[in-house]
């Protein structure tokens, strides 16, 4: 049967439209097996290759072959004329069986004739047949030019028999194969050990002085290895050499030099950074309110929100906190404006200036990050909010 939804699904068209005779692919259905296949329209049939084979629909179906035919088949199949033989040697040369086809070929193998399945799975042969066998391969051997050479152990020197498919042998053992090998191994080693230990003239690269080494030196000393690295590995032709850009600071005048990825630096430090943003030196409110109670209660707490520490690397966005831990514990204490730290207020934030970052850059570095709010700080139960926040955190 043709499947007309898949047809269109596959090929974009339907089979209706095509003519009887075309040669475009088609989805069918086998109508005995269900097996869904492509074929081409004008080969069309109701059932697929192994089913039209079966039972009634076999040409052989019903009829049996006499013992007469049998035997010609036998007979014309056991010895094929001269002829016959041509036809099948010509047919097969030259054919390439692609990996696909092997793979396909192996897998479907694979299993099939192992263990239980094989059908010589617990038989012997009996001695009769291993007589026959013997004998069977002895004559096909003299039939085919069976012949004997002697052949001489290229290690021992002894002489032995080999037949003609062996007659390239060397050895009469793989003993014999294998202390070989080890000779010329040794022989190699012997060789390699002479060559490193002679020695030959060199003349120096440096100061042309000429003298012996069992290596390929280029220099009489160190002495002279270090001069010839400082005239010929300077500057642009040292290998770690990195071009710098010369800038000048748009807040103090100095001069300084960067790499090329920080070309759109304007300022030589982070100070001159603040300057030109107008970020004020003066603690703001909160941070005042905090530090008279760090004073107050004797918390151990030092400010540094003027710039004098930052959590981060060269190339992202640093961060610096308010108040440290003086302890030596890695805690830092954000004292946020509810203004100037929030996304709601302020449309135009930095990420410096945002909670999240400030958090997620304290754990990337294992700092521990507690954010106080300029509310929180200007309640009038401020003092017992924040000792009990901090006690929370485990700080006191």
């Amino acid at each position: 049967m043709i499947l007309e939804e898949e047809t269109y699904r596959r090929f974009g068209y339907h089979s209706s439209d095509l003519k009887a005779k075309s040669g475009k692919r088609i989805a069918v259905v086998c109508d005995d097996c269900g097996k869904i296949r492509t074929i081409q329209k004008f080969q069309y049939t109701r059932f697929c290759r192994s089913c039209y084979q079966k039972g009634e629909r076999n040409s052989q179906y019903g009829k049996h072959i006499s013992e007469e035919h049998k035997r010609k088949i036998s007979e014309a199949n056991k010895n094929p004329s001269e002829e016959t033989r041509k036809r099948i040697s010509e047919s097969h040369k030259g054919r390439i069986v692609s990996e696909e086809t092997r793979e396909k070929i192996s897998n479907a193998k694979k299993g099939k004739y192992c263990g239980e399945d094989n059908w010589r799975y617990g038989k012997k042969h009996t001695e009769e047949t291993k007589r026959k066998m013997s004998e069977t391969r002895k004559r096909i051997l003299m039939e085919n030019g069976y012949k004997k050479f002697e052949i001489t152990c290229m290690h021992c020197g002894k002489k032995f028999v080999a037949i003609q498919s062996q007659q390239n042998r060397k050895y009469c053992s793989q003993r014999c194969f294998l202390n070989t090998i080890r000779k010329n191994e040794r022989k190699e080693k012997k060789e390699k050990e002479k060559k490193s230990n002679s020695k030959h003239l060199i003349a120096c690269a440096e100061c042309g002085i000429i003298f012996e080494s069992r290596y390929n030196a280029k220099f009489c000393s160190s002495g002279c290895y270090g001069k010839w690295l400082s005239k010929h590995n300077r500057g642009k032709n040292h290998p770690r050499f990195k071009s710098t850009i010369k800038k000048v600071c748009m807040q103090c005048g100095k001069v300084f030099f960067v790499p090329p990825h920080l070309e759109k630096r304007k300022y030589c430090s982070k100070q001159c950074s603040r300057k030109a943003q107008k970020i004020p030196k003066h603690k703001t409110i909160p941070e005042l309110i905090f530090r008279d109670m760090c004073k107050k209660y004797a918390l151990p707490f030092r400010y540094t929100g003027d710039g004098q520490l930052w959590i981060g690397r060269k190339g992202e966005t640093q961060i610096n906190p308010d108040f440290i831990e003086c302890d030596g514990r890695k805690i830092a204490i954000f004292v946020n404006g509810d203004y100037w730290h929030s996304p709601l207020l302020k449309y135009d934030i930095r990420d410096s200036q945002r909670v999240d970052y400030q958090i997620k850059i304290c754990k990337k570095y294992r700092w521990e990050a507690i954010i106080l709010w300029e509310t929180d700080l200007k309640r009038d139960d401020a003092e017992a909010f924040v000792l009990s926040t901090l006690k929370k955190e485990k700080v006191i």
